[in-house]
C-alpha cells in the first residue's frame, strides 16, 4: 500500500545539499552553502545573507543555486549515444573529480545529475517497471562505519577509504519480479514463500546467489541479451553507490532519533509491525541523493564478495574481496523485518550462497564500456569415456579464450571415419572479459560403431574460429547389464540388476558458482577411473535384503513403506559391511566380488557424464525433478513420507534409476571435511573419521537442492535411519584398465559456470530429520 509521503522541510534538503558538495580549493560558494545552513532564519544580515535582503532564506539559496557556476572548475556533463538496440550509452564529458576537505572524509565534487539508461527485456509486460540503471561516478570514500557511530558494528571496521576509479551503472531499483521472470521463465518464490507479495513489481526474492551468478543463472542470461555487460556489485561499489556523497549513519542523515526512516526505507516499523510482512513494491520510498530507492531495507541485495569478518586487508579500489574461508557471501541493505540500525549504510551481512530465502533480493551493476566480444582461440578437452557402447553417452567441453564481452555463437561438428556426421547448434554463451566457457555437450550421437572425432567452431565472427579434435569410440552392442541370481528372491520381485560402467574421468566437487555448493565439496579435483564396475540399478529393495540376510530391520519403524521393491532402510553401514553383513553373504554366493561404491564412483556413475547441477540438467526452476526424483514435494508434501518402490522414475544416462532421491546411499569413504588430499583414482577414501561413512544422493525429504549429483552427506556407522539404503558394485575381475586419449589436454581452468557439483542441505554431521527435512523457507 502506497503512503502519502510528507515533504522535506527546506533545512533538510539544505543539510541533504551540504552533504553533497564537496569543500574542495577553488569553489566559491561552499562556505556560503555552510553559512545559510548554519544561519537559517537569523536576521540583520551578516554571514549567509547573500542577496542582502536583511535575512538568510529561500532567496539566498536560490542566489546560490543562480550563481554556482561562477565555480573555477567546470561541472562535468555527460552525453547520450543511443545504442543500434535503442539502449542510451552515456559518454562522460568530463569526469567528475573528488577533493578532501582538511580533516575531513572524501565526497564528491558537484557532478550533474546521473545519467539513467533502461535495459530493454524481451518478454517484460509493458506496464511493468522497467530495468532502469543509474550511471554513478568514479570517486572516493570512506567505507565502514564512522568513530562513535550508533550500533556499528566490528565487523565494519577498519573505516578506510575506497578509490573507485570507474563509473559504472547501478540498478535504479531492485531487481522485479516481472524481470526475473522475464529473464529467466520461473518464479522461485510462488509456493515458497510465505512473507510474499504478488505484485510483480515487487522485488523477486527466494533468490540464492547461486541463482543469480550461477550456472544459467539471471546474470548468465542477462548478459546473453548484448546489451552490455552486468554482474553483481562489489560491496564497495555497493555502499558508496548508497551513501551517494553522505558520510552520515544514512543516506538521509544520522536520523538518531528515528523520525525520518519512514520515508526512505521498509524496515520493521513500517512493515512487518505493521501487518505487512513482505517486501514492497519498489521506488515507493524517497531516493538517495543518486536517485537510488530501497538502498535501505526492503530486501537484502547480494554482493559479489566473499565475507570476511572484518576490513582488515580488504581491497580498496572498489573490486570484490574474491578471498576467505567463511564460505558465506555478502549481503547489504537491511530488509523488510530488521532494526532501523540495520538499515544504516555500514552495516554488513551474509548468508549462504545456496540459501535463497523470504528476504533476499538482489539488484545489478552494468559496466560503462566494454570491447565486443573477439575468440581467438578455442580449448577442447578428451572425451569421457573415451570408448562407449551403442547408444550410450560421452561427453566433452572447452573454453573460448579472446578478448571483450558479449554473446559469442558456436557449433559442434562431429565425424564419424571421416565424414560428416552431426552439426549441433548454434550454442550462444556471453564471453566475459575474454574468456567463456563451452556448455558442455554429453549428446554426441552415438548410434553407430565407429571412430568419431569433433570440434568447435565459433560462427559468430569471420573468418571461424576452431578448436582441435578431439576422438571417441563406439563399439558394437549396448550397455551392459547382469542380473545376480539371489536364492529366495521372490518371483515377482524386482530383481538385483547391475550396469556396467565404462572407465573414465569427471570432475569432482561443486562448480565456483552453482548453486547448493558447500565447503565439504571443495575443493574441485579430477579424478580418473581407469577401470570398468558395475554398479546397481536400483537400490537394494527390501526383498532382496531379506532373501539375502533374512531379517527386515525396518519393520516396526515410522518412516516406512512396506512394499518389498521399496528399499531397504534402517540399515547401518556395520549393518552392511560387518563379517556376517550384507556383503559378506552376497559374496558367499560365488557370483562375483561385491562392496560399496567409492564416493567418487558413486558421483561419476551418478554423472553419467554430465556435469550440470542434476543428471538431467541444471533445473533451476525445479520444473524437472518431478520426473527423476522422489524428494520433499513428491513425498512429505503430499503425505507420503517414506522411500518409494525403486525405478518409477526416469534413469540418468547410464540407465540408473534413483541416484537423486528416494533413500540416501551409503559409500564406502570415511568421513572427511572436504577434498583435500582426496584420492584422485576412484578409490574410497578411508582415512579421517570412521564413525561416520559418507552417504551421497539426498532422500525423499531433502529439498530439490539437497538431491544434486555433487550433494555430500555423513551418517553415523552404527545407525540406520528411514532415509538411508544402499546399492552395490560388483567388480569386473578380467577389465583392463582403458587408456584415456590423452591427446587435447585442457589445462585452462577459468571459473566454469558450467560444473556443477553442489552439496545438498545435509551437512557434515550425522543426519537427522530435523535438519534434513526443513531447511530455509526458500530452497535455493
Amino acid at each position: 500500500m502506497k503512503r502519502p509521503l510528507p515533504s522535506l522541510p527546506l533545512t533538510a534538503a539544505l543539510v541533504l545539499f551540504c552533504a553533497l558538495v564537496a569543500y574542495p580549493d577553488g569553489r566559491i560558494d561552499g562556505g556560503d552553502l555552510l553559512n545559510v545552513a548554519e544561519n537559517w532564519q537569523r536576521g540583520g544580515g551578516g554571514a549567509g545573507d547573500l542577496n542582502g535582503d536583511g535575512i538568510v532564506d529561500e532567496a539566498d539559496v536560490l542566489y546560490i543555486i543562480e550563481h554556482w557556476k561562477q565555480a573555477t572548475s567546470p561541472t562535468p556533463t555527460f552525453t547520450f549515444t543511443p545504442s543500434p538496440t535503442g539502449t542510451a550509452t552515456p559518454t562522460p564529458t568530463n569526469t567528475p573529480t573528488w577533493t578532501d576537505a582538511p580533516g575531513s572524509t572524501p565526497t564528491p565534487s558537484p557532478t550533474a545529475e546521473p545519467s539513467e539508461i533502461i535495459i530493454d527485456i524481451p518478454g517484460l509486460p509493458a506496464d511493468a517497471t522497467p530495468l532502469i540503471m543509474v550511471r554513478i561516478p568514479a570517486g572516493s570514500f570512506m567505507m565502514g562505519h564512522y568513530a562513535g557511530e550508533i550500533l556499528g558494528a566490528s565487523n565494519e571496521e577498519p573505516q578506510h577509504r575506497v578509490d573507485i576509479g570507474h563509473d559504472f551503472y547501478i540498478g535504479k531499483y531492485e531487481i522485479t519480479k516481472a524481470q526475473w521472470q522475464a529473464v529467466m521463465g520461473a518464479a522461485p518464490w510462488q509456493g515458497q514463500a510465505v512473507h510474499v507479495l504478488h505484485d510483480p513489481n515487487s522485488p523477486a526474492i527466494c533468490l540464492s546467489w547461486y541463482r543469480v551468478h550461477g550456472t544459467n543463472g539471471f546474470l548468465y542470461k542477462l548478459n546473453l541479451l548484448g546489451s552490455g555487460k552486468f554482474r553483481l556489485p562489489s560491496e564497495a561499489e555497493w555502499e558508496y553507490a548508497c551513501r551517494a556523497g553522505t558520510t552520515t549513519r544514512y543516506y538521509w542523515g544520522d536520523d538518531s532519533a528515528g523520525t525520518q526512516i519512514g520515508n526512505y526505507a521498509w524496515y520493521y516499523w513500517n512493515a512487518w509491525k505493521a501487518g505487512e510482512s513482505y517486501a514492497h513494491v519498489v521506488g515507493l520510498k524517497l531516493a538517495n541523493a543518486w536517485g537510488l530507492h530501497d538502498m535501505s531495507g526492503n530486501v537484502w541485495e547480494w554482493c559479489e564478495d566473499w565475507w570476511n569478518e572484518s576490513y582488515q586487508g580488504a581491497p580498496a579500489d572498489g573490486s570484490a574481496w574474491t578471498s576467505g574461508d567463511s564460505g558465506y557471501r555478502v549481503r547489504r541493505g537491511g530488509d523488510f523485518a530488521v532494526s532501523d540500525y540495520i538499515c544504516r549504510s555500514a552495516h554488513r551481512d551474509y548468508d549462504s550462497p545456496a540459501r535463497g530465502g523470504e528476504f533476499s533480493g538482489l539488484r545489478i551493476v552494468r559496466e560503462v564500456e566494454s570491447a565486443p566480444a573477439r575468440v581467438d582461440s578455442v580449448s577442447v578437452d578428451s572425451f569421457s569415456p573415451s570408448t562407449t557402447w551403442q547408444g550410450g553417452r560421452v561427453s566433452n567441453d572447452g573454453a573460448l579464450f579472446g578478448s571483450g564481452s558479449g554473446p559469442v555463437e558456436y557449433h559442434w561438428v562431429t565425424l564419424r571415419d571421416g565424414i560428416l556426421q552431426h552439426d549441433s547448434g548454434p550454442f550462444i554463451v556471453p564471453m566475459v572479459d575474454g574468456e567463456a566457457l563451452i556448455l558442455p555437450y554429453n549428446s554426441f550421437p552415438t548410434g553407430e560403431p565407429g571412430s568419431y572425432e569433433a570440434f568447435v567452431r565459433v560462427t559468430s565472427q569471420t573468418p571461424y574460429v576452431k578448436s582441435q579434435h578431439a576422438s571417441y569410440t563406439v563399439a558394437s552392442g549396448s550397455q551392459e547389464e547382469i542380473i545376480i541370481d539371489l536364492p529366495g528372491l521372490p518371483q515377482d520381485a524386482t530383481p538385483l540388476m547391475l550396469v556396467k560402467i565404462p572407465a573414465g574421468r569427471f570432475t569432482m566437487g561443486h562448480g565456483p558458482d552453482e548453486g547448493g555448493g558447500y565447503p565439504s565439496e571443495d575443493p574441485r579435483h579430477r579424478v580418473d577411473i581407469g577401470y570398468d564396475f558395475y554398479l546397481g540399478k536400483h537400490e537394494i529393495t527390501k526383498a532382496q535384503w531379506e532373501a539375502v540376510m533374512g531379517t527386515a530391520p525396518w519393520l516396526g519403524r515410522d518412516g516406512v513403506l512396506s512394499d518389498p521393491d521399496s528399499p531397504a532402510v534402517h540399515v547401518s553401514w556395520n549393518d552392511i559391511r560387518d563379517a556376517t553383513g550384507f556383503l559378506e553373504r552376497l559374496n558367499a554366493l560365488g557370483q562375483g566380488s561385491f562392496r560399496l561404491p567409492s564416493e567418487a564412483e558413486w558421483e561419476y556413475a551418478c554423472r553419467a557424464t554430465s556435469i550440470t547441477s542434476y543428471y538431467w540438467g541444471d533445473d533451476l526452476s525445479e520444473t524437472k525433478i518431478n520426473d527423476f526424483a522422489w524428494y520433499r514435494d513428491n513425498t512429505t508434501l503430499v503425505g507420503e513420507p517414506y522411500g518409494h518402490v525403486v525405478g518409477l522414475k526416469l534413469p540418468n544416462g547410464w540407465g540408473l534409476h534413483d541416484m537423486s532421491g528416494n533413500v540416501a546411499e551409503w559409500c564406502e569413504d570415511w568421513r572427511n571435511r572436504d577434498y583435500v588430499g582426496a584420492p584422485v583414482d576412484g578409490s574410497a577414501w578411508t582415512t579421517g573419521d570412521p564413525s561416520y561413512h559418507q552417504i551421497r544422493g539426498g532422500a525423499w525429504g531433502f529439498y530439490a537442492s539437497g538431491c544434486r549429483s555433487a550433494g555430500r552427506g555423513v551418517g553415523y556407522t552404527t545407525y540406520g535411519r528411514d532415509y538411508t539404503g544402499f546399492r552395490v558394485v560388483r567388480t569386473v575381475e578380467s577389465a583392463t584398465p582403458p587408456t584415456l586419449t590423452p591427446t587435447l589436454t585442457w589445462t585452462a581452468t577459468p571459473t566454469y559456470t558450467h560444473t556443477p557439483t553442489p552439496t545438498p542441505t545435509f551437512g557434515l554431521e550425522e543426519m537427522s530429520v530435523s535438519n534434513l527435512h526443513s531447511p530455509a523457507n526458500c530452497p535455493s
